[in-house]
């Protein structure tokens, strides 16, 4: 993974910026832990939809907007234990591959326009920023960092499934 400093680097450098984005000098490992299920994070476009469909399937007749897990209030002890619970259910975060993709800022997905990237339902990558989920020294001080944001890869199922990467979706925010 090292590589030798580009001009630009070498000019930072200099001006005593050596903290801006450069690859690590030093190999970056990744650690894969299985997980059972995922459930989708309320970040997703499709979370009032899917919450909605469960819902009704448990409560016909239910306003799923007086359930939204965001509109939700902690008025006494153990409302607020019980929506902690359902909010770590729902959170997204950390680097993975395949699951829900966690957005900081709008799911990307939902706007309307001419490129039609709704139908992008599957998870590539995604990286988050470890200076937030994981102490800094976990990784030798080599710590990744994109302030503050994930970084997301998005693909249709079908295009995966035929190794076709000629449109992904990548999206980037920071808090």
């Amino acid at each position: 993974m090292p590589r030798p400093a580009n001009k630009f680097d070498l000019k930072d450098i200099a001006n005593g910026e050596d903290y801006l984005w450069r690859c690590p000098d030093i190999p970056l490992k990744i650690y894969f832990q299985a997980v059972e299920q995922e459930g989708v994070v309320y970040e997703d476009f499709r979370f009032e939809q899917l919450f909605a469909d469960a819902l009704q399937a448990r409560l016909p007749g239910a306003d799923p907007q007086e359930f939204m897990p965001y509109r939700l209030r902690d008025n006494t002890a153990e409302e607020g234990e019980a929506l902690q619970k359902i909010r770590l259910q729902i959170r997204g975060g950390g680097c993975k591959l395949g699951g829900y993709p966690n957005y900081l800022q709008d799911d990307p997905r939902s706007y309307e326009d001419d490129e039609g990237w709704a139908d992008c339902d599957t998870l590539l990558l995604q990286l988050y920023d470890d200076t937030y989920d994981y102490p800094q020294d976990s990784i030798d001080a080599a710590a990744f960092s994109l302030n503050g944001g994930p970084l997301n890869f998005v693909i249709r199922a079908e295009d995966l499934k035929g190794r076709d990467f000629s449109r992904v979706l990548a999206q980037w925010a920071c808090t």
